[in-house]
């Protein structure tokens, strides 16, 4: 079984006719931002295998930004449980240039890393005005944030994401449908 590419016209009209399941592979911040209308998230740094065998539709549709994550992924994507496995050849790039509808959130926010930039720069010129005004104990709170960053870079998963997704503007996304509104296929 191989992973066969899905063009995105192709991959419109089996939506409109409920074929199949689409999954977006991105990370939670980027589906956030935009979105392939009925598409759902799994990320690729936590799709399991098996994870879809109890699915009703038995082909599922994988897309990410340009298609490049999902080839990289092809293995572990054959392996979700599904008896047609596809990709959206040219990702969500290609489905914008077709012109077919997406979701896309009104609300601009800044990507969950450049937050994290953001947090740990005010953690750390905060830990060091305290440390500089003779609270050296604070150092060590430096340090937790320092290695937390270190750690995120060698595994990906960082610590300091976590409380971020808690706050308003990462949990309540309003979208409003951009692009072609095309008559369902006869």
């Amino acid at each position: 079984m191989a992973l066969k590419n899905i063009d995105p016209e192709t991959l419109y009209r089996w939506l409109e006719e409920g074929k199949v399941r689409l999954i977006d592979i991105r990370e939670a911040s980027e589906f956030i931002k935009e979105r392939i209308p009925g598409a759902c998230l799994h990320p690729y740094t936590s799709l399991a295998p098996g994870e879809f065998r109890e699915d009703e539709r038995r082909i599922g549709v994988f897309y990410c930004r340009s298609g490049h994550r999902t080839a990289l992924l092809a293995e572990r994507l054959l392996a979700s449980g599904f008896d047609e496995v596809y990709h959206l050849e040219g990702g969500i790039l290609a489905w914008k240039k077709a012109g077919l509808p997406l979701l896309i959130n009104q609300r601009p926010i800044p990507d969950l890393t450049r937050q994290v930039f953001l947090l740990a720069g005010l953690l750390l010129l905060g830990i060091f005005f305290l440390a500089w005004q003779g609270l050296t104990q604070f150092l060590i709170l430096g340090i937790v944030v320092a290695m937390s960053l270190f750690l995120a870079g060698l595994t990906d998963p960082c610590l300091l994401k976590a409380p971020l997704f808690f706050l308003p503007w990462n949990r309540s996304p309003r979208y409003i449908k951009k692009g072609s509104s095309r008559p369902k296929p006869s």
